[in-house]
């Protein structure tokens, strides 16, 4: 039996096995060409992902800006100074100079400081002071204190140098 006789015989079972296998190719090729597919769309996602977690950081930050601009309100030195010796009289505290000691405009801000001479009665009425400052919903930052301890036993009266900051927002 030659081989032409073989494929008389079994044509249909031939024919099968050849269709069996091309169909097989196709299948591979389709395969190979959606897992390519299936790898791009991963990496894809994985870059969207990785966009998405910087723009929800930049919303955060922005809100942190947000909330800023509703605290550091547009004043002028005079109002700062105005605020500085409310806190005082509330707390028992005597202010006895203010100047303002320099002006410095940042790009987003003001920040004026001032030189304080103050008189306390006691610790507690100079560290009610410092937290009226610093918790007020102006931001007040206080930079420097300096504490004449010496003055404290002779005058009844603690005096200090405090050097304050005042932040005020741009136009």
């Amino acid at each position: 039996m030659d081989i032409s006789d073989f494929i008389n015989k079994n044509k249909n079972s031939v024919f099968s096995l050849i269709i069996i296998i091309i169909s097989l190719v196709i299948a591979f090729n389709i395969y190979i060409g959606q897992m390519a597919a299936a790898d791009s769309l991963k990496f894809r996602i994985g870059e969207e992902g990785k966009k998405n977690e910087v723009l929800s950081g930049i919303n955060k930050l922005e809100d942190e800006v947000n909330s800023y601009r509703k605290i550091l309100v547009k004043k002028d030195a005079s109002l700062f100074m105005s605020d500085i010796n409310n806190f005082a009289r509330e707390t028992g505290v005597k202010v006895t100079s203010i100047k303002p000691s320099g002006e410095e405009a940042l790009p987003e801000y003001t920040k004026y400081t001032f030189a304080l001479s103050i008189t306390s009665p006691d610790y507690d009425n100079l560290a009610e002071f410092i937290n009226k400052l610093e918790t007020y919903e102006s931001v007040y930052i206080v930079e420097g204190m300096n504490i004449d301890t010496d003055s404290f036993g002779q005058d009844k009266e603690l005096k200090a140098e405090l050097s304050v900051s005042a932040l005020a927002i741009l136009d």
